[in-house]
């Protein structure tokens, strides 16, 4: 882990608001739970050249467990990783407490799990479960129902946060056992696994109220920012960094 990467995503969370931002022990690679991950799924004959999981384990691993301690009384918890700015569609950081205001009063009327506020790669419910219009914030600023990958930015709700990690495991068992590394390890794929099981590839008995909501996903959004989304986006330049320091 890099200080300056710290201090410069520390220095972009106060500018647009976020009084207190807390830096999370990294779970360690020799952790228990990282060393038996990586010997139930290490898949000799798919992973030739792959190198060790154990920073990915660690990296999810960390994400994971700030779910269920969950150190706050609000009802969400916002997390961010080292390498998060603010995107260019936020002309002035100050429009972000206003925005994120915005955000949690949407999110009282749906029991939304997470909410994205630097989605990638997003994905929407099946017609047929009926999901909400984009919802305007302010200005181009929308809110969505979409999961996503990515974990740079982001919430997770106070009611789903202790159990969530065992619930989308349990959805993507299948996938684990003979899927990608990405499945087997990474905690932005298994959520966004779950609810394509559960709302795309599978209807029956899914809703759409119970999918997370992302921030600025829309088309015409995408066109205008060269398909970056969000209000939040990531540091390019540290893109082939597989762990990351984990702020709230």
């Amino acid at each position: 882990m890099v200080t300056g990467q710290f201090q410069a995503a520390e220095t972009v969370l106060r500018a647009a608001g976020f009084a207190r931002v807390h830096r999370v022990q990294p779970v360690s690679t020799d952790d228990p739970e990282v060393v038996s991950t990586e010997r139930a799924l290490t898949r000799p004959q798919m992973d030739v050249g792959a190198g060790s999981p154990r920073s990915v384990i660690s990296q999810s691993l960390t994400h994971v467990r700030l779910w269920r301690t969950f150190p706050t009384r609000g009802e969400w918890l916002w997390i961010f990783e080292d390498d998060v700015l603010l995107h260019p569609a936020v002309s002035r950081p100050a429009d972000v407490p206003c925005l994120m205001d915005l955000i949690e009063s949407a999110a009282e009327a749906v029991p939304a799990p997470l909410l994205y506020l630097g989605p990638c790669s997003p994905l929407w419910p099946h017609r047929s479960l009926n999901a909400p219009p984009a919802r305007r914030l302010f200005g181009e600023h929308t809110l969505s129902t979409c999961a996503a990958l990515c974990l740079h930015a982001y919430g997770v709700r106070s009611s789903v946060a202790s159990t969530l990690w065992d619930i989308v495991r349990a959805t993507n068992r299948a996938a684990i056992e003979v899927g990608s590394t990405f499945f087997r390890y990474n905690a932005d794929v298994n959520l966004k696994g779950h609810f394509y099981q559960k709302g795309v590839r599978r209807t029956r008995n899914a809703t759409a109220a119970n999918w997370p909501l992302c921030v600025n996903v829309e088309r015409r959004f995408r066109l205008r920012h060269n398909g970056s989304l969000g209000i939040f986006t990531q540091n390019k330049s540290l893109a082939g960094q597989a762990r990351h320091t984990i702020l709230w």
